[in-house]
């Protein structure tokens, strides 16, 4: 994208079109657009779906809605609200890229023009460099780079399922305890057993004391009540084994293999796959 954006520079000055602003804004466009690309696509489902998205919200904001901000700041009744619109929608990078081509290729007829006796009512400058014109672009790129960086890298470390794990090791002692008492299967015990005897080696999967306990209602300040999802549940899987788990609603069917899967983190208990 780097070398697009150089090769179109390139191709402006040959040209002599007076466009070094907008060229500057579109040397810098990707530091501000990919992360914040990245990240969004995580919300959808398919990777068709986020692209999608991203063709035509990035065609959008770089042609429609520049189009339309600019046309707005001729009309004198909404001055107030197209610069307002102007200034805000520069935090999205794909605007200020679009702000920029039409502030080079047209901002002299709208200075012109705002600056005659029938156009005055709002203040306008034609140096590219305030806060209105390309400077405020660059502060949104500038912005938007740091933002969605500081977001993917919690992503992928995974920083929500280390805080989650934190949380649940800060309020250790308010997890109910295992309870010794549960009337047990001998063929659940028989299984226990037989897991706890056998190699590590001689089985695909191997669940010891599996323990899930949930944090309910909690927050920010509020560590929330204890649910224990999963209690003390030991099974073992050969190669080539059929398993299914059966149970009532509320069982931990779907918890387990959550655990399994590495969507949740165990409360006690140890899963070898």
């Amino acid at each position: 994208m780097e070398f697009t954006s150089l090769v179109t520079m390139i191709i402006f000055e040959v040209s002599g079109l007076a466009f070094t602003e907008a060229a500057i804004v579109y040397l810098l466009y990707p530091f501000g657009t990919l992360p914040f690309t990245y990240v969004t696509a995580f919300i959808f489902p398919s990777v068709a779906s986020a692209q999608t998205f991203t063709i035509f919200s990035h065609f959008f904001f770089i042609t429609g809605a520049p189009c339309l901000v600019f046309y707005l700041r001729f009309l004198k009744p909404v001055f107030a609200l197209s610069e307002f619109l102007n200034l805000a929608l520069k935090i999205v990078p794909s605007f200020g890229l679009g702000e920029a081509l039409f502030f080079n290729g047209l901002g002299g007829q709208l200075v012109e023009f705002r600056t005659a006796p029938s156009g005055k009512g709002f203040r306008l400058t034609g140096d590219p460099w305030t806060i209105e014109n390309i400077s405020g672009t660059l502060i949104g790129i500038g912005f938007n780079f740091v933002f969605w960086t500081l977001i993917l890298i919690c992503i992928e470390q995974d920083i929500g399922k280390k805080s989650k794990k934190c949380r649940l090791v800060c309020n250790k002692r308010r997890l109910a305890w295992p309870k010794p008492s549960l009337e047990i299967d001998p063929d659940v015990t028989a299984e226990a057993k037989r897991v706890a005897e056998t190699h590590d080696r001689q089985l695909q999967i191997k669940v010891s004391n599996l323990r899930k306990v949930y944090m309910r209602s909690s927050g920010p300040c509020n560590p929330g009540k204890p649910l224990c999802a999963v209690e003390n549940l030991s099974f073992g899987l050969s190669k080539g084994e059929c398993f299914a788990l059966l149970g009532v609603n509320g069982a931990g069917k779907s918890t387990t293999f959550k655990v399994l899967t590495n969507e949740e983190d165990t409360t006690s208990g140890s899963i070898k796959i």
